[in-house]
């Protein structure tokens, strides 16, 4: 079997990573979709094909030859988008990084450079290939040269080109000279079409032959045709053949495929964000090993481990537990500890002394003692609280310190790639090795991460805002909240209700019954016997997604109704099938988890379930205990206010105060229409927009910063959703920024014992509290006054209240 030489067309495969690929930017901001989409491409294929040669071949954007025969050549083709553009070089760095030949050549392009190395190759005897969507590099096809669709994983001979244009692939450029090309601007002969050329090239073999004899040409419309328009004719050919001789060195050496220069690529991976494949290099290459932890055993041991721990200021902690279950079900299985240069470990499976000894000889050490650092310190604290311990007190996080570094949740994967260019692919069977690896990484990150607050001035923010949020976040999962089943069944029944009335409805506007959730004849239903605008027809038939009956809505009432359906269904399919496995089975209360670091705002967000969700369809289930009732507790129209605020507004604010302005749910499309009824707002939203693209990022009412890489696309559709993405963070994050040191202060009034009992239910969009009945009077007072100072410091807020026995009460008038 011959050696195999694959050939790129570099400049069309950016272009088709680039359009494949939307939203990616490296560490830095700057956009690497087109590199990361290209280097995929490549890696497939030295994987799936092994080549013993490989080139990639690039167009220089200065004029070609073709030019200077028809200035006009690719006229009509759109400029590179300046976000492509920013990415060919690094991509041409990258390659050469590997070492992986790149080639391009003044005045040429990359199918003449392709072309030539291909007739220089075969030449060698060797087989190639050469990679590229474009039909313009057809014509070299012949015995040993032949296209590789990477796309379709398909090959194309001389023979395929044939049997597709009816003529041999060496005839192309004649073929081309008739037909034109208009993607590339080559006129061919107006008037001519694929059909007829076809025709002519196979009657009379060339464009050349063909004119010889034109005399011959019949009918007279055809023969008169090419006559005006043989200057074009011959011109186009001459632009359409390719180049397969230019001055190209060819030592084929130079080409073969060589091992990866891990030493070159490593940094620039790291610098682009691939961390994926710094991860593949890594796991392949791994890093030496040398950092291990102890194993704890015995009782004396485990004594020894608290004396020491207990001279420390500060620890590393991390736990190995069942981290994906629910609140209650939350086991921890064992312990991990680092402090200085040593580190240790505790596996309650493997151990003299049970769960129950250990923790009781470590609850010093975890309630009080030295500082406590490591990644996601909520999940920690919770799963220690389950077992009756309060870490005490918290250091360091480092998966909230990355999400205030990028407005974004990174895996700690992710982030020992991003920060330290290491992998976690740690020996699973050498636990002490798996340990000391894994706690040293830790340390590392925290020491790393630490910096970066310190440089971006986000430490007030992390110490005395968002670490201190960890506890009370706990605690409100710990506690959940009191679903009623009796109320759950009556909403449950409410919903099949209202999906039978819905169905019946559809029926009738079908004249006949048919089931709704099958897509073929719903299809059947919209299209053939309503006649409603056929959708794309796909594999399966006509497309019946959710923006195609979006789209039908203004032909027919029935789309509107099936979407309703479908919601109905879903929300009735959850509260019946996935809602009741949330319930704990005996106390009947759900224990969602609240999220410090997984929305870009920095909003505290709920899974497990939403609790958005469950207050907007079944607010009647959540009730509060015997003896207590809610408290919810909300800022007036708090983003409205801070937009006043930001743009110095006085007009808007005093349309605020006499409830004349009333925004719809969207605010930034309320912004959009109305931003020029209020000149300031208009004017610090076009300085906002300014400054966003110019350092890409914008500063919340307290200080803290939310990124926007995409802000600087060339991509219109893009940039659009980014200016409002990061508006619209703007404002609800400053408001989040408020309601967390409101949150903060009204803790620190029970800490103070001011009240019998109280505790966070919930968050929403708004602060949920539970209190004994009998205070409830006195509660709403302080919450007023604590909320109101809390948000004093940046701008008068004022405070909206309900309280009631279950959670449809807080749609009542406010007090």
């Amino acid at each position: 079997m011959s050696e195999a030489f694959y050939i790129i067309d570099g400049h069309a495969y950016s272009y088709q990573a680039f359009y494949g690929l939307s939203t990616l930017f490296s560490p830095d901001g700057k956009p690497t979709n087109a590199i990361y989409g290209f280097l995929r491409m490549i890696y497939k294929l030295l994987d799936e094909k092994q080549p013993q040669y490989l080139a990639v071949c690039f167009d220089l954007p200065s004029p070609v030859f073709r030019n200077q025969i028809f200035e006009a050549y690719k006229a009509n083709r759109k400029e590179m988008p300046e976000d492509m553009r920013s990415q060919i070089s690094t991509i041409k760095e990258v390659l050469k990084a590997h070492p992986i030949c790149v080639l391009e050549k003044e005045g040429f392009e990359a199918d003449d450079i392709m072309a030539t190395l291909a007739k220089k190759a075969s030449a060698k005897g060797i087989d190639v290939y050469l990679v590229t969507p474009d039909k313009d590099i057809a014509q070299v096809l012949q015995e040993g040269i032949k296209i590789f669709d990477l796309k379709k994983n398909l090959v194309l001979d001389a023979r395929a080109i044939e049997e597709k244009y009816t003529i041999p692939a060496s005839k192309l450029p004649d073929y081309f000279a008739l037909t034109g090309d208009k993607i590339d601007n080559i006129p061919g002969v107006n008037g001519i079409g694929p059909k007829k050329a076809a025709q002519l090239i196979q009657e009379w073999q060339s464009l050349e032959h063909l004119y010889e004899n034109l005399d011959k040409i019949e009918p007279e419309k055809v023969r008169k045709t090419l006559e005006k328009y043989k200057e074009d004719a011959f011109m186009s050919k001459k632009l359409f053949l390719v180049q397969d001789d230019m001055p190209i060195l060819f030592e084929l050496e130079d080409y073969r495929v060589q091992k990866r220069n891990i030493e070159k690529l490593l940094p620039l991976y790291r610098q682009l964000g691939f961390f994926s494949f710094l991860s593949e290099i890594l796991e392949k290459n791994p890093i030496q090993k040398d950092a291990f932890a102890r194993k704890i055993e015995n009782q004396e041991a485990l004594c020894q481990l608290v004396s020491e721990l207990n001279q420390q200021e500060s620890i590393i902690l991390a736990i190995e537990d069942n981290s994906e279950s629910l609140c209650w079900s939350k086991k921890i299985y064992s312990i991990g500890f680092l402090w200085g240069e040593k580190a240790a470990y505790i596996e309650f499976d493997d151990i003299q002394l049970n769960q129950k000894k250990v923790l009781e000889i470590l609850y010093p050490i975890l309630f009080q003692g030295p500082k406590k650092s490591g990644y996601n310190l909520k999940s920690i604290y919770t799963s220690f609280a389950i077992q009756g311990i309060f870490l005490m007190p918290l250091g360091f996080d480092i998966s909230m310190a990355s999400y205030l570094l990028e407005n974004s949740e990174k895996t700690l994967e992710h982030l020992s790639l991003q920060y330290l260019g290491e992998s976690m692919n740690f020996s699973k069977e050498n636990k002490s090795e798996c340990w000391g690896m894994h706690l040293n990484l830790l340390k590392k990150l925290e020491k790393k991460l630490s910096e970066l607050l310190s440089e971006r001035r986000l430490d007030p923010i992390f110490y005395e805002c968002e670490i201190p949020l960890i506890p009370i976040l706990s605690e409100m999962e710990r506690f959940g909240i009191l679903v009623s089943r009796q109320n759950l069944e009556i909403i449950l029944q409410e919903f099949r209700e209202k999906s039978y009335n819905l169905e019946q409805k559809i029926f009738q506007l079908a004249g006949e019954s048919f089931a709704i959730k099958s897509l073929k004849q719903l299809a059947y239903i919209l299209f053939e016997k309503l006649q409603l605008p056929k959708s794309k027809k796909t594999k399966t038939g006509y497309s019946v997604s959710i923006p195609i009956l979006e789209d039908l809505k203004k032909y027919h009432e029935m789309p509107g109704m099936i979407l309703e359906y479908k919601e109905l269904e879903k929300i009735k399919d959850f509260y019946s099938e996935k809602f009741p496995y949330m319930l704990h089975l005996e106390t009947s209360r759900i224990h969602p988890q609240y999220f410090q670091n997984k929305h870009s705002s920095g909003k505290i967000v709920s899974s497990l379930p939403d609790m958005e969700k469950i207050e907007k369809e079944v607010s009647v289930c959540c009730i509060a205990s015997p003896e207590h009732i809610f408290v919810k507790a909300s800022y007036n129209q708090p983003e409205l206010r801070i937009l006043a605020q930001f743009s110095h507004s006085e007009p808007l604010l005093e349309a605020i105060e006499k409830n004349i302005v009333v925004p719809k749910d969207d605010l930034y499309l309320w912004i959009q229409e109305h931003a020029c009824e209020y000149k300031e707002v208009q004017e610090f939203f076009d300085e906002s927009i300014q400054k966003l693209e110019k350092e890409r990022y914008l500063t919340m009412i307290t200080g803290r910063t939310c990124y926007a890489h995409d802000i600087i696309s060339s991509q219109k559709d893009l940039k659009r959703n980014s200016q409002e993405a990061h508006w619209k963070a703007l404002l609800e994050g400053s408001l989040w920024d408020i309601l967390k040191r409101a949150i903060l202060r009204i803790d620190q009034k029970r800490e103070e014992s001011m009240f019998s009992f109280f505790f966070f239910a919930s968050i929403t969009n708004a602060l949920i509290f539970e209190v004994l009945e009998c205070e409830k009077e006195k509660f709403i007072g302080l919450v007023r006054k604590e909320m109101q100072e809390a948000a004093l410091s940046f701008l008068p807020l004022p405070v909206d209240i309900t309280s009631g026995k279950c959670w449809q009460d807080f749609f009542q008038k406010s007090t």
